[in-house]
């Protein structure tokens, strides 16, 4: 399967302006999910609703650090 992100892109969401805060590519969930020994064996169950969710990191206004997925469709590059 053709991915639209990869690993470091940065994005933000289709429906934000300007201004609001970049985010940064950490990767698709499902993978980041295999890759994690703990998850591993669960992955199947929720393998279709993981696959196309990218999971992006940023820091708000006061530096602090958040991570959220989000649906493929609902973002774009910067």
């Amino acid at each position: 399967m053709e991915r639209k992100f990869k690993c470091g892109d940065k994005v933000r969401l289709v429906s934000d302006t300007d201004e609001n805060v970049v985010m940064t590519v950490r990767g698709y969930a499902l993978e980041l999910a295999m890759e994690d020994k703990s998850t591993s064996p669960f992955i199947k169950d929720f393998q279709t609703k993981l696959e196309a969710l990218v999971t992006c990191d940023w820091r708000d206004k006061l530096d602090v650090p958040h991570q959220k997925d989000y649906k493929e469709n609902e973002l774009v590059k910067c």
